[in-house]
């Protein structure tokens, strides 16, 4: 037994009063004179002894009366058996405030329930205690503490968020608000799911004390559109755009012809229907068509209740207009490269004389052909090193007459190889590699006796494996027909042969065209415009400048709300990270300049779609599996978790007994003091 004001314990020397009030008041007797003693005959005398065991008796009686009043104030307690350190405490408690917890319940939903739950909790602390508030938003007001007062008024601007946080973040979040105090508690309220409650990553803090409150949620059936996307690298006006779609089926039974819309701009474009097998996911694809280009707002929804807020998934994409691309020649033009890219209209080709060239006119080309220079001077292969540096792309195709110092030169900026003398040999090409993006979409298997060209003149390049190059095609002798390499934030491109008919079949054969087309879509960077809430993520814009100090503005479509993100200027780009800024879903509008840079789409993670959840046997287990020692499954209901509390905190309070015990004993004395009084006649 402990005592929570063990100082009051000093009382116990009131003992002292009945003790010395029964030895020093002895009854003393005295005479009485009657003049006849006939009428006392019959009158039962009290004996002597009789009247000392009533006073011990009365003695006894006062004393405990006084030790139990002591004790009331002292208020002694069993200790429990995992009781906290005493004196003042931390206690963070989490609140999990996902979107799985709008289930409602028949007291609201289900984080009411919660928030209820943490106010409970915080009753059964001391007035002195401090808490720290946590959720899923990870705000910089959730790092403090406050006093109980504040902690419940806190409490009221707990809303539901899309976010979604891992036990393990939850953990340290609590560790760096309570700085390892060894007098601090946390608490996690959560619906346990096993998406986010995640034991394996989970390492507890052997300085707090960790309690686990799951709540208790019926399970649900849920379906989802978990993501959608598009699978061409470039989508053009008057193009069928197919999009895909994943569907995710969390419930245990098998569902049929599920009806899928898409919306583009507001406006019904498609609908198609999913079978999906119980906890299975599954594919759906629609296809539309778009006349104009620029950027486009998709929605791609179902219906499923009572959970919804993962209905609907947001995609943004923009349909390009032109593919900008330079050919710079010394002054010949090349028939066969303006031949090749008038045939679509997604390209905006022109040729440059190298004399007239400045780099103004590179840093918004998407892609840079040199097409038959001859000479490359210094200062033009700084500027090209620079443009590709920067993100741009380049396709070199040499002449036929080429410096070779000079081209050598060029390559050793970019740690490509070396070009040695020209080679008039006839050499056909023999190899190609499937696995390069440049040949993805042309081939998905090699047929056989596949015609591939033959060149009659190439430039032997000798590649160092250091260089990191990727040969797409090869020669039979397996020298590179086509190499290829990142360099900084661009790409360059290197052809063994010219694009003329000196160097062999190449421009007429029907692999020249697939080839350059490929290069020329893979020059526009793909840019994600598709983002997750809660996931740090950052999108990266070609070309973008910003004037001044003028910081771009991401504004919601939905409630006109605006966020300023975090900018890092790159060359010939713009990193925007979006940190944990975006707390809603839906499409944002990024601009700077005072225009339209994209829309950007933000979705809920689907992770949170997932409802399974842990129940209490399966963490229990997990808990003694791995020693967890410190770590306590809670499973009182709400109302009785102030008692709960309490009990953690003060063992098994006594006091009410002394209470008790006090009154009990102050009616015993008053029923011996009138026994004593009382005689027998």
């Amino acid at each position: 037994m402990q005592f929570s004001n063990p100082i009051f314990l000093w009382g116990l020397l009131a003992v002292s009063i009945p003790i010395i009030i029964h030895l020093f008041n002895f009854r003393r007797f005295k005479k009485i004179y009657f003049s006849n003693v006939s009428l006392l005959r019959d009158l039962k005398m009290e004996s002597k002894r009789h009247a000392r065991v009533k006073n011990l008796l009365l003695l006894f009686i006062r004393i405990f009366a006084i030790i139990a009043l002591v004790l009331v104030f002292a208020q002694p307690f069993i200790p429990a058996q995992k009781q906290l350190v005493s004196g003042k405490k931390n206690i963070a408690i989490y609140i999990d405030n996902s979107l799985s917890l709008e289930a409602d319940q028949s007291s609201g939903t289900t984080l009411l329930t919660a928030i209820q739950t943490a106010e409970n909790i915080s009753k059964g602390y001391g007035l002195q205690d401090e808490f720290q508030l946590l959720t899923n938003d990870f705000e910089g007001k959730h790092q403090r503490l406050l006093n109980r007062e504040q902690f419940i008024e806190a409490l009221q601007d707990v809303k539901l968020s899309p976010v979604n946080r891992s036990i393990s973040e939850i953990s340290e979040r609590q560790k760096a608000a309570l700085n390892n105090n060894e007098k601090s508690v946390s608490w996690i309220i959560s619906d346990m799911q096993k998406s986010s409650i995640d034991f394996e990553n989970f390492s507890p803090d052997t300085s707090l004390k960790y309690n686990l409150y799951p709540l208790d949620i019926p399970p649900v059936q849920n379906i989802c559109v978990d993501s959608c996307w598009i699978d061409a690298p470039v989508v053009r006006p008057g193009q069928q755009i197919a999009i895909k779609v994943r569907v995710r089926n969390f419930s245990n039974q098998n569902l049929e012809k599920i009806p899928l819309k898409l919306y583009i701009n507001n406006r019904q474009k498609g609908m198609t229907s999913v079978d999906i097998p119980a906890g299975e996911t599954a594919f759906a694809e629609i296809s539309f068509s778009s006349n104009s280009a620029g950027e486009k707002k998709c929605i791609i929804s179902l219906e499923d209740y009572p959970v919804s807020f993962d209905d609907s998934y947001y995609f943004a994409f923009s349909i390009a207009e032109k593919i900008d691309i330079l050919a710079i020649t010394n002054s010949k033009k090349n028939p066969f490269l303006k031949r090749a890219f008038s045939l679509d209209s997604a390209f905006a080709y022109r040729e440059l004389s190298v004399l007239q060239l400045d780099f103004a006119q590179l840093e918004k080309t998407d892609l840079v052909i040199l097409d038959g220079l001859q000479n490359l001077s210094s200062g033009f292969i700084a500027m090209i090193e620079n443009y590709v540096n920067s993100g741009g792309n380049l396709v070199v195709f040499p002449a036929n007459d080429i410096t070779i110092p000079d081209y050598n030169k060029l390559l050793n900026s970019f740690d490509l190889g070396k070009i040695g003398v020209g080679d008039t040999s006839r050499l056909p090409v023999s190899k190609i590699n499937l696995e390069s993006e440049v040949l993805k979409d042309i081939f998905t298997e090699i047929p056989e006796n596949l015609d591939l060209p033959i060149a009659t003149f190439h430039y032997p390049i000798g590649v160092d494996r250091k260089t990191f190059a990727e040969t797409v095609i090869s020669f039979a002798n397996k020298e590179p027909f086509l190499l290829g390499k990142n360099f900084g934030d661009g790409h360059i491109w290197l052809f063994a042969v010219g694009a003329d008919e000196i160097s062999g079949d190449f421009v007429h054969h029907p692999f020249f065209v697939p080839v350059i087309y490929r290069l020329a879509l893979l020059s526009v960077p793909p840019v994600n415009y598709n983002y997750v809430i809660g996931n740090y993520e950052s999108a990266r814009f070609k070309h973008l400048k910003l004037r001044n100090d003028e910081m771009p503005i991401l504004k919601s479509l939905q409630d006109d709300s605006e966020i300023i993100p975090t900018v890092k200027k790159q060359k010939g780009s713009v990193l925007i990270s979006f940190d944990d800024f975006v707390q809603n879903p839906g499409f944002y509008n990024l601009t700077a300049n005072d225009s339209l840079v994209a829309i950007l789409s933000f979705n809920i993670n689907r992770k949170e779609s997932d409802l399974t959840a842990w129940n209490s046997s399966e963490m229990q287990s997990y808990i003694d599996e791995n020693g967890f020692g410190n770590v306590e499954i809670i499973s009182d209901s709400a109302e009785s978790l102030t008692k709960k509390v309490k009990a953690i905190n003060e063992g098994k309070p006594l006091y009410r007994w002394f209470i008790w015990l006090a009154i009990f004993l102050f009616f015993c004395e008053i029923i011996v003091l009138r026994w004593r009084g009382r005689k027998s006649l």
